[in-house]
C-alpha cells in the first residue's frame, strides 16, 4: 500500500507546485495516494478560463481494478470549490462544485458537477500498469490536499484518509521452507528454497539468516544460494517471508547444524615495523596473531605481493632490496584450515644508499717538467668514478728516498716549488673518491731541477701565515722579466722562488678566504730575500 500526498493547490501556490514534489510510490489494489509533482503545461481538459496552473503525476496499478476517486478538499468560499480532474488523458472530471462544502474546512469529495449520487461518483477502472492523473485548477481559492484512488467501494475516507488503507486483500500468503530440512546438517554452499502461494498473488520472498536479510526474490521458484561458512559453525535460523501487493506478510523459519570444520581466520597481526638495516636488508617484525585453534604461519607481502611464508617467529628479513628504495610491507596469518587473516596495516620504508667501495680509475699520462732551478710542474690524465673523484694526491721522492705526499689537488696540474736547484725528483699521483677509496699508484716520472743562475739573479723565500690559523695554501705571484709567476705554498706555509734578475719587484699574496696583501721588496744579485706575511681571514 503505497501512497503521495497531495500539496496545497490553491491561486497563490500553484504557480510555485515545481518546489513541493514526493516521490510516487508502488501502488497496491486497495489504496492509491498521490503527490503533485512539478507544475506543467495546461492539461488535456478543457482549458478553464482563468489559468490557476496544473500538475501532473504518474502511478503504477499492480492489480487491475475499478478504483473510486476521492478528494480532499478546502475551498475559500462555498462558490469557487471545484478543480479538474484528468485520468490518461482522455477521462475529464470536474471535481467539487457544490454549495454543500463548508467554507475554510477541509471535506473529502468522491463526486463532479455537485452532485452526490451514485451515478455522478467519480469512479474509474484501471488495468494493471503506468497511468497518468491530470490536476487543473479552475477556480480561485481552492486547495487540494490529497487524492486517493480506492478498491473497496464502500470505504469513505476520515482525517487524512490513513482509515481507507486497510479495506481490501486482508489474507496473508502461505509460505514453506522446503529446503534444507529442519535441523539438517549443512556446509559449503546451500540451496535454501521456499514454495509461497496466496490468494492474490506473491510479490515477493526475503530469505533471512539469523535474522539478518540475505537476499529478496519477486519471482518463483524462490530460491538463495547461502554460502555457510560466512557463519559460525553450530545452530543457525533460517526465515522466508512471503509478501503479497497489499502488505500482508507471513514466514517459515527452520533451525540447521552448520558444521565446516575450522572457519576462523586468526586476528590480524598487528605492530607491523620495516627497519632497513642497511642497503639490502629490510627487518619485519609483528606481534603474534591469535586463533581459535592456533596459527600456522604468516605470509609477508611487499608492495602487494606475497614474497614469504614464514613458519617460526614473527619476523622477516628481506635480503633481496635495492638500495635507496621504497618498500611498503604488510602480514597475514593463516591457521592449518587455510583460513587467511586481512592484511595489516602497512609498515613503510626507504632503503639508505649502497656505501661506495670502487676506487676511482689510476690516473695515466704523468709528466714532468722543470720550469726553474726550484720548480717543477706535473700533468696527468683525469681518472673516472663510479660517482666522483674527489681529488688527486702527489707523493714526490729524491733519489732512493721514500715519498711522500706533497700535494692534494682537484685539477690534473700542480706546480711543485721550493725545490733545489739541478736536483732529480720523482713522482706519482693517485685519485680518491669522496668515500675516501684510492686509486692504484700511477706510473712514476723524474724531472730535475734547473741549474742555479750565476749572474746578477736572487731568491724570495719565507712563510705565509693566517689570521686566524687556516689550513689553506696561498699563492705568491709576481712579475719576472714581463711574465707572471705563481708559486703555491707548501702545507706549512713555506714559499721559495729562485732566479729572480736584481730589481724591486711588487708581489701580491693571496688565499681562499683571506684578504690579500700587496708589498714591495728589493732582490740583490746571489742573495736570498725573505718576506715573511700575515694574511688576515675574512
Amino acid at each position: 500500500m503505497n501512497r503521495l500526498s497531495l500539496t496545497a493547490f490553491d491561486r497563490g501556490s500553484i504557480k510555485r507546485i515545481g518546489a513541493i514534489i514526493a516521490g510516487l510510490l508502488l501502488a497496491l489494489a486497495s489504496y492509491i495516494a498521490l503527490v503533485v509533482p512539478s507544475k506543467v503545461s495546461a492539461a488535456a481538459c478543457a482549458a478553464p478560463a482563468a489559468d490557476y496552473g496544473s500538475a501532473t503525476a504518474t502511478i503504477n496499478v499492480e492489480t487491475a481494478a475499478t478504483y473510486r476517486i476521492w478528494s480532499r478538499i478546502a475551498a475559500a468560499d462555498a462558490t469557487n470549490n471545484s478543480y479538474l480532474l484528468e485520468v490518461d488523458g482522455n477521462t475529464c472530471y470536474t471535481v467539487g462544485d457544490s454549495n454543500n462544502l463548508q467554507a475554510g474546512v477541509w471535506t473529502w469529495v468522491d463526486y463532479q458537477n455537485g452532485s452526490t449520487t451514485s451515478s455522478t461518483k467519480i469512479q474509474q477502472s484501471l488495468t494493471a500498469g503506468s497511468h497518468t492523473i491530470k490536476m487543473i485548477g479552475r477556480e480561485a481559492g481552492v486547495k487540494l490536499g490529497r487524492i486517493l484512488l480506492v478498491s473497496d467501494l464502500n470505504c469513505v475516507p476520515t482525517g487524512t484518509g490513513d482509515n481507507c488503507a486497510t479495506a481490501g486483500d486482508t489474507e496473508s500468503p502461505a509460505v514453506d521452507l522446503k529446503s534444507p530440512a529442519a535441523n539438517a546438517t549443512v556446509s559449503g554452499m546451500v540451496n535454501v528454497s521456499a514454495a509461497a502461494t496466496d490468494n492474490v498473488a506473491v510479490t515477493k520472498v526475503e530469505f533471512y539468516v539469523n535474522g539478518v536479510l540475505k537476499s529478496s526474490t519477486t519471482a518463483s521458484p524462490y530460491v538463495y544460494n547461502w554460502d555457510s561458512k560466512t557463519v559460525p559453525n553450530g545452530a543457525v535460523s533460517l526465515t522466508a517471508k512471503a509478501f503479497d501487493a497489499a502488505g500482508n506478510s507471513n514466514a517459515s523459519t527452520i533451525q540447521v547444524n552448520v558444521s565446516n570444520g575450522d572457519t576462523v581466520a586468526p586476528t590480524v597481526p598487528s605492530g607491523v615495523t620495516a627497519t632497513a638495516d642497511a642497503a639490502n636488508k629490510v627487518t619485519v617484525k609483528w606481534n603474534a596473531s591469535t586463533d581459535n585453534t592456533a596459527v600456522t604461519g604468516y605470509w609477508v607481502t611487499r608492495d602487494g605481493q606475497a614474497i614469504a611464508k614464514v613458519t617460526t617467529g614473527a619476523q622477516y628479513v628481506d635480503q633481496t632490496v635495492l638500495p635507496s628504495t621504497a618498500y611498503s610491507y604488510k602480514v597475514s596469518a593463516y591457521d592449518a584450515a587455510g583460513n587467511t587473516s586481512a592484511l595489516s596495516a602497512a609498515a613503510n620504508v626507504t632503503t639508505p644508499s649502497a656505501p661506495d667501495t670502487q676506487a676511482p680509475s689510476t690516473p695515466g699520462g704523468l709528466t714532468a717538467t722543470a720550469t726553474s732551478s726550484s720548480q717543477i710542474n706535473l700533468t696527468w690524465t683525469a681518472s673516472t668514478d663510479n660517482v666522483a673523484v674527489a681529488a688527486y694526491d702527489v707523493y714526490r721522492s729524491v733519489g732512493t728516498g721514500s715519498a711522500s705526499k706533497v700535494a692534494s689537488v682537484t685539477t690534473t696540474s700542480f706546480g711543485d716549488t721550493g725545490l733545489s736547484p739541478s736536483t732529480s725528483y720523482t713522482y706519482y699521483v693517485t685519485a680518491r673518491d669522496v668515500a675516501g677509496n684510492v686509486s692504484q699508484n700511477s706510473v712514476s716520472t723524474s724531472a730535475q731541477t734547473q741549474a742555479l743562475p750565476t749572474t746578477n739573479r736572487g731568491t724570495l723565500q719565507g712563510r705565509v701565515r693566517y689570521s686566524p690559523n687556516s689550513d689553506n695554501h696561498a699563492h705568491v705571484i709576481m712579475t719576472i722579466s714581463g711574465s707572471q709567476r705563481i708559486i703555491d705554498t707548501d702545507s706549512a706555509g713555506y714559499y721559495k722562488i729562485t732566479g729572480i734578475p736584481a730589481g724591486t719587484y711588487r708581489v701580491r699574496y693571496e688565499a681562499l678566504g683571506s684578504y690579500s696583501k700587496v708589498v714591495t721588496v728589493t732582490i740583490n744579485a746571489n742573495q736570498i730575500t725573505t718576506q715573511n706575511i700575515t694574511l688576515r681571514r675574512r
